[in-house]
């Protein structure tokens, strides 16, 4: 479903906060999930002074029939289970959101920029310096990345009712690791948790990257807690053999 769509000059500010604090448009980064867009933009001051840069979803008014009707309800339901869901998820290793802001043409949730690039590109920055990842720092992340997943997986309510909550989505594009060496985990939008009032998936397929997918998922269950950690090891693998195997290749492909 492709995200609801934008048209936006870049450098635009879209809306003031209460504190004064403007929220510029910098870069449209594409569909999020749920038709929901995702921006990137730039917060500045009531002097118009730049403070940094936060990532932005967005979803706008409807433009089409009852069906365009629909799809925008469970956008801005998706966002608003996100921003729920977040006050349970003050953890350093993932990715804070601040909170939403609406105005009568769209509604916004705004989140940190992640500090660092996330393992995709550091991966792909590897392999161009001919270079791969220790073992110390595959278990360095690993071990962060699983200090925040625990901290998700017991998550309670006000009430001390256990959350439930999944993320689903980890693979390679939502670790992001820093010069500093801080490990964060991003996008517990498509979560799974058990929210009152959540929005409830419709179908039976992995809600990420397939290739990071548990088996149940994969077969159609509901995965859980343990699905997120199967995940975790198949980043872990892929940071330990996938520069290896593509040296393994190269030099099968090498005459003689």
């Amino acid at each position: 479903m492709a995200a609801i769509e934008f048209r936006i000059p870049k450098g635009a500010v879209l809306f003031t906060d209460g504190d004064g604090v403007g929220y510029e448009f910098r870069e449209d980064l594409g569909e999020a999930h749920h038709g929901l867009s995702l921006f990137l933009m730039r917060r500045r001051s009531p002097e118009g002074h730049p403070r940094g840069k936060v990532l932005v979803k967005a979803v706008g008014s409807p433009r089409g029939g009852p069906q365009e009707g629909l799809r925008f309800d469970k956008a801005r339901a998706k966002l608003e289970e996100q921003v729920r869901l977040a006050k349970y998820l003050q953890h350093p290793g993932i990715v804070r959101v601040h909170g939403m802001h609406k105005t009568e043409s769209a509604w916004y949730v705004i989140t940190d920029h992640p500090s660092g690039q996330d393992l995709d590109y550091l991966m792909g920055l590897a392999t161009e310096v001919d270079r791969w990842f220790s073992p110390f720092f595959t278990l360095y992340v690993g071990a962060a990345v699983a200090s925040a997943l625990e901290h998700a997986h017991k998550a309670k309510d006000a009430q001390g009712n256990p959350l439930g909550i999944v993320h689903r989505t980890i693979d390679l594009g939502h670790v992001f690791v820093d010069w500093e060496g801080r490990v964060q985990v991003s996008d517990f939008g498509l979560a799974f948790s058990n929210l009152p009032k959540r929005v409830v998936s419709t179908y039976r397929r992995p809600q990420g990257d397939a290739y990071f997918a548990a088996p149940e998922v994969l077969l159609g269950g509901r995965g859980d807690a343990r699905s997120d950690i199967f995940a975790l090891g198949l980043v872990m693998l892929e940071m330990s053999t996938a520069i290896a195997s593509q040296e393994s290749n190269v030099r099968a492909e090498e005459p003689g």
